[in-house]
């Protein structure tokens, strides 16, 4: 089972591929800046249908690229990937069933998981010395429409059910405190992919979770619908409106002190 608040299926699915065209340009910038240039294993972590594993091996051209994902329907639709290996195992739950990693890269994972510090710890700990760990999170996300705000508000109340944080980003000050580490980047990416994508993102999502007994329980109906609508509007009709993401990117060297 995947534990994501937006499920694995082959909407799901389809929504992370837009989600890739989004933020995938950004991504690849901040690897390409924070990575180094000699990578003997790299390891991608909740890589879903592929897409991040495939930018890891284009821009960094590891040795060897893992991608791995709790969920069998991801992995199902990932390995079809040449030259990329895939393993289904629960990342909260070292150690991975590899060879100590040189790189581990994960983006929109720590979002999903509680107790974001106590993970990264044990990800440090399956590191080869010298090796690097790669985070993309959300640290806010703003817009002028009302019924984006709202369904942020939404989606954050959700993830935090759920035992996740929308915006886990703003969890990267305490990692700090990890032993035997350095930071060796840690910026702020300012994203503002066009507002039809992002639409077409929330409503594929909006229909995987509003059938949450979190959400059912709490919202009528007729609301859902409504909001369903103006998603839908904005897909088609963005007219003058605005979003855009602060994306925490950190990188971490393992040293031994």
């Amino acid at each position: 089972m995947s534990r994501y608040s937006f499920g694995d299926t082959n909407e799901a699915s389809e929504r992370l591929h837009i989600i890739d065209k989004m933020f995938g340009p950004s991504s690849r910038k901040f690897i390409k800046e924070a990575g180094k240039s000699r990578v003997p294993l790299a390891l991608d972590l909740g890589c879903g249908p592929g897409n991040t594993t495939r930018m890891i091996a284009e821009e960094l051209h590891p040795d060897e690229v893992v991608g791995i994902d709790i969920s069998s329907s991801h992995l199902s639709r990932a390995n079809t990937l040449k030259n990329i290996t895939f393993i289904q195992h629960d990342v909260t739950q070292p150690p991975f069933p590899t060879d100590a990693p040189t790189l581990i890269y994960a983006r929109y994972l720590l979002t999903h998981l509680p107790d974001v510090k106590r993970v990264v710890e044990n990800w440090v700990e399956e590191l080869q010395s010298g090796g690097q760990i790669l985070l993309e999170e959300n640290l806010w996300i703003d817009s002028n429409h009302p019924v984006i705000i709202q369904y942020l508000e939404i989606v954050a109340d959700l993830i935090k059910h759920n035992g996740g944080d929308l915006y886990s980003g703003r969890q990267f000050h305490g990692l700090s405190e990890i032993p035997n580490i350095e930071i060796t980047h840690h910026d702020v990416e300012k994203v503002s992919p066009p507002v039809e994508l992002v639409a077409q993102s929330f409503c594929l999502n909006f229909r995987i979770w509003k059938q949450h007994p979190f959400i059912t329980e709490r919202y009528e109906p007729g609301f859902l619908n409504e909001m369903a609508e103006q998603l839908q509007s904005l897909q088609r009709e963005p007219g003058d409106t605005v979003i855009e993401w602060g994306m925490s990117q950190l990188a971490i060297e393992k040293v031994e002190k």
